[in-house]
């Protein structure tokens, strides 16, 4: 692990403060048989398992689908009263699905969904609130859970939702480019600024790679990196009561003011998401701000193209702190029905207990939100040290801000202008000022028309 690393690491660590079945022998008669018949098959019924759907889109996704079966198999497991079926839904459709089969009577369980959709799913699909449904476990349960991991559910004081997948953003940069240029792999930029400056080295020294690229184009990356921005420049999304658009204040302005530098810079190219995935995995991009659920593939990219993997924080603008979002998934609580709500209830109490954190982080790649598994005899102590990503992560924690889920039926609209606002301000050379404003309006509209 490089030097700046295992500091991350140590600041990070010291921050985190049965059923039995009788038979009948002998000779019958045929009314005391089908008694005997009926009596099986009422003690067959009560035996049988209660069954959950659970709607998840990391069971479509390549590199998620087999840690997310094997919580669901550990759980059944230790759990044969309670059957989990699976039903896998790609994210970009799981909001329509999930509010059209409650229309055709058939309500899932629970279900995967991104936290910028918690606003929807409490107030328009009738999410149940999982303080609620847990009642007295709930602080019990929940004791030793990151405090800001927690909050990330939280909506008009209740919790709607449960951290699942999570992470922050991620500088990743490439170590032979950085050594290329000149420049100290173990000394990563701080700063906006600095981003600038290094990548542009980078590409100087050389020619055909790029020098940076921020994921905050186009729908596979999402609006959570735009948001962390925003936050990081002193701006916000919206106002405290959640009717005005702020974005398009100070804060947010600068935030886009300082992309459109690195694109004018040169520093940021002109690649869509995937060209730039794959650009960094093939060693042809020097730093690349994605989630933590990049870092297996990359590593592995590393490795096979003989250099070396490096981390660190999200830069900051000058003279202010970074302000990480959060990226990732949520759990939330749908069914009416008694019997599957204590169902839902284990299953829950499962994947965010250490066990279903520990798989989470290791065969899914994302961050356990129990500082207990990381540290000193720990489960995930040993694959801390040898996976770095895990610290910065964990460092950041400490100062993360929720990334805001837009109220109303246009939420996924919102969220998608700020991706279209974050393409316009790094592909055109409209002025900034207006693309932003013009975005805002646009949002500000759809609010009053929820309203």
């Amino acid at each position: 692990m490089n030097t700046n690393l295992k500091r991350l690491l140590c600041t990070a660590l010291a921050a985190l403060t049965v059923i039995g079945a009788t038979a009948c022998g002998g000779q019958e008669s045929s009314s005391t048989a089908a008694v005997s018949s009926a009596a099986e098959t009422s003690s067959q019924t009560a035996a049988e398992p209660v069954e959950i759907t659970f709607y998840s889109y990391s069971l479509l996704n390549a590199g998620q689908k087999d840690g997310t079966q094997k919580l669901i198999d550990e759980f059944m497991a230790e759990h044969p009263d309670i059957k989990v079926t699976g039903v896998a839904v790609s994210n970009s459709d799981m909001a329509a699905r999930l509010q059209a089969d409650m229309t055709a009577g058939e309500v899932p369980d629970v279900a995967q969904l991104p936290f910028r959709a918690m606003d929807f799913a409490a107030h328009s699909l009738g999410a149940v609130p999982i303080n609620e449904l847990a009642g007295d476990e709930f602080d019990e349960q929940f004791s030793g859970f990151y405090p800001n991991g927690l909050a990330l559910g939280e909506l008009d004081g209740q919790t709607y939702c449960l951290p699942f997948t999570f992470s922050t953003p991620i500088l990743y940069y490439n170590g032979a480019l950085f050594e290329a240029a000149g420049l100290d792999p173990n000394d990563p930029p701080e700063t906006w600024d600095e981003v600038n400056e290094y990548a542009l080295k980078i590409k100087e020294a050389t020619p055909g790679v790029e020098g940076v690229h921020v994921a905050t184009t186009g729908p596979s990356s999402g609006e959570w990196i735009c948001q962390a921005l925003i936050y990081s420049n002193g701006g916000s999304i919206l106002s405290d009561d959640r009717k005005t658009v702020t974005f398009n204040e100070e804060g947010g302005m600068g935030a886009m003011e300082m992309l459109r530098g690195l694109a004018e810079s040169g520093a940021h190219g002109t690649m869509t998401e995937e060209e730039a995935q794959e650009a960094f995995m093939n060693g042809s991009l020097g730093m690349y701000l994605q989630s933590s659920a990049l870092y297996a593939a990359a590593a592995k990219s590393a490795e096979a193209g003989g250099w070396e993997l490096y981390g660190a924080a999200m830069p900051a603008f000058a003279g202010k702190e970074a302000v990480p979002t959060n990226s990732g998934s949520a759990l939330f609580v749908f069914t009416q029905d008694q019997a599957k709500r204590e169902a839902v209830w284990e299953f829950i109490k499962f994947v965010t207990s250490e066990r279903g954190y520990t798989i989470i982080t290791e065969d899914i790649g994302y961050l356990p939100l129990r500082p207990s598994l990381v540290e000193e005899g720990g489960a995930l102590e040993q694959y801390a040290e040898e996976n770095p990503q895990l610290a910065i992560n964990l460092e950041q924690m400490s100062r993360m801000r929720q990334t805001v889920a837009f109220p109303g039926e246009d939420w996924q609209t919102m969220s998608n202008s700020l991706i279209e606002m974050v393409d316009r301000v790094l592909w055109t050379t409209d002025p900034v000022e207006d693309i932003v404003n013009e975005t805002a309006a646009q949002d500000q509209a759809l609010l009053d028309a929820d309203a």
